[in-house]
């Protein structure tokens, strides 16, 4: 799975505009929105509990599946 990933990542990369969307994500950053729209902060924070509410339910089912033996580590790993 991880040598499909980076050829996914190799291929979209490679795609016509993918320099003007790398550009846009890590070097163009305007922090004024910040300040400017507080809807930002709400709308960030909902998708936080959102992602850790569908992460702690996946987890809190993979868990009580799994012997009180098994090593932690090994299991965070695999997930």
């Amino acid at each position: 799975p991880i040598v499909l990933l980076f050829v996914f990542l190799g291929r979209a990369v490679t795609l016509p505009g993918a320099e003007d969307g790398i550009d846009k994500y890590i070097r163009e950053w305007d922090f004024s929105v910040l300040s400017e729209r507080p809807d930002v902060w709400s709308r960030a924070v909902s998708q936080i509990f959102f992602s850790l509410s569908v992460t702690f339910g996946t987890m809190t089912a993979y868990g009580s599946h799994c012997k009180t033996s098994e090593p932690a580590l090994l299991n965070s790993i695999v997930i």
